[in-house]
């Protein structure tokens, strides 16, 4: 699970450094904050949604799409920045803020909540402390340096910073994809007999 917390990191910066990201696509200052409260609303809308189709959908495989939108999303934001270089066009700076819509939905889509959800799930009670408090202390120490060192990597190699976190998203998904149980209707023993036989990734109707 540490791995599927330490991908986080973008959304905070997201939230964090919302206006300097923006601003690269030459987004008049007047104008970010509203951009800005078009990313909470995003999240609080599919976070609302979240809690309808948990269940429905399964743990896995909503913290697999979300992934995959996150990757998506981060390149585009780091294409968008590039691009503004040269084409200093309105469509470029609409496209870097929707991109930017669509990364914060999809990580409230999954892997915003999901890793605390399935943290629970997988492990017995006896073990469950020590796993959860070993997914916190990795989760906020990869945030603290994550946001340390955001601006002097963006200042250096700009756009750039994005398209290494949108492959670090997508690593994750392949890291979901072999080694993450669906949890949805299972004790802990049934998905740690999963996890053990190394057939996650085999087992493709998880119900």
């Amino acid at each position: 699970m540490v791995f599927h917390r330490c991908h986080n990191f973008l959304t905070f910066l997201i939230f964090y450094f919302g206006d300097v990201i923006l601003s690269r696509t030459n987004l008049p200052y007047e104008f970010t904050p509203y951009a800005c409260l078009s990313f909470g609303i995003t999240y609080l809308a599919v976070a609302i949604t979240l809690v309808f189709i948990l269940d429905k959908v399964g743990r896995r495989s909503l913290f697999s799409y979300g992934l995959v939108g996150m990757g998506t999303a981060a390149m585009v934001i780091g294409v968008t920045i590039l691009k503004s270089r040269t084409i200093r066009l309105y469509h470029m700076i609409f496209l870097n803020i929707f991109a930017i819509m669509g990364h914060t939905g999809f990580f409230a889509l999954g892997p915003g909540a999901i890793p605390w959800l399935v943290t629970s799930e997988m492990f017995f009670q006896s073990e469950r402390a020590y796993a959860s408090s070993f997914a916190i202390i990795a989760n906020w120490l990869t945030h603290f340096v994550v946001v340390q060192s955001f601006i002097p990597l963006f200042n250096a190699i700009d756009s750039i910073l994005f398209l290494i976190y949108g492959g670090i998203c997508l690593g994750v998904f392949l890291l979901t994809y072999l080694f993450l149980p669906e949890t949805r209707r299972k004790t802990p023993g049934e998905v740690q007999v999963l996890v053990g036989k190394g057939t996650v990734y085999k087992t493709k109707h998880q119900q």
